[in-house]
């Protein structure tokens, strides 16, 4: 006898009427920050403390000192960093999220929606409004990015209570961890983990694998010289805010394709 299962997922026997759940709603989430303030890295070289190892004084002025030269580049990692933008993939299209801009074009170059908001606040506001949309009590989403659960939605979930913003459904901490209400797949772990011999980590450990590596192995040109993440920060201090949207859309777009490949979705595999 078949099967069929209602509503709220429950199975029934063949003469339920209940259909069959819709299969889920997947995003691609990809996004880009900016330097912290300066008051924030006057702080935290001020702080700054010698690793216990460090005895000498020489050694220890030396390390200060490279901490003090990297700390403006290494702010746009901390949590504090400030989000400059956010890019959505899914299959129904690209769209951005510029927390730069208030005004432009709603489109980039390429015919993508770039909703600008202005600020941070705002930014959260219009993503949650989004995100917001692709749950239903009775369905899946899946989150996808590349170390998306190390640092895209981390990132974001502090931002939101940083600005005293409820997070999007999509972005709740569940009590119960079973509850899948929300699922994530991380195209690294992804990666590392099933389809690759040389990038899995030692025990214990979590792996790290750039996604410019994982382009290379899936033969995907890879991305112009010059088009780095890193880069974006200094392109938001210079004013070229549509370079930080453009580096975020296309992250979202290759990592939307690169998690279709590894879920055998891409309409590109034969079959």
């Amino acid at each position: 006898m078949s099967a069929t299962l209602d509503k709220a997922g429950t199975r029934k026997g063949a003469a339920g009427t209940g259909k069959l759940p819709q299969p889920p709603g997947v995003i691609c989430i990809d996004l880009e920050t900016g330097f912290a303030s300066a008051d924030e890295i006057e702080r935290r070289i001020a702080d700054w403390q010698a690793p216990r190892n460090c005895s000498r004084a020489e050694t220890i002025e030396a390390k200060r000192l490279e901490f003090a030269q990297t700390a403006c580049e290494q702010s746009a990692l901390w949590d504090v960093a400030p989000i400059l933008c956010v890019a959505c993939s899914t299959d129904k299209g690209l769209i951005a999220f510029d927390g730069m801009q208030s005004g432009g074009p709603p489109t980039d170059p390429q015919g993508n929606a770039v909703i600008r908001c202005g600020d941070e606040r705002k930014l959260l506001l219009a993503l949650r409004d989004f995100l917001d949309l692709w749950q239903t009590p009775h369905e899946q989403v899946i989150i996808v990015g590349h170390n998306v659960r190390g640092f895209d939605l981390p990132k974001l979930r502090l931002a939101y209570l940083r600005q005293r913003l409820g997070l999007p459904n999509v972005l709740r901490v569940w009590r119960d961890s079973e509850d899948e209400r929300v699922r994530t797949a991380d195209v690294m772990t992804m990666f590392a983990y099933q389809f690759s011999l040389e990038n899995r980590p030692d025990v214990g450990k979590t792996p790290f694998v750039s996604f410019a590596t994982v382009l290379r192995y899936l033969g995907i040109d890879a991305y112009p010289p010059g088009f780095e993440g890193a880069n974006c920060p200094e392109w938001h201090e210079q004013g070229e805010y549509d370079l930080v949207v453009s580096k975020a859309l296309l992250d979202a777009q290759e990592e939307f394709h690169v998690y279709r490949l590894m879920a055998n979705e891409a309409d590109e595999l034969d079959r």
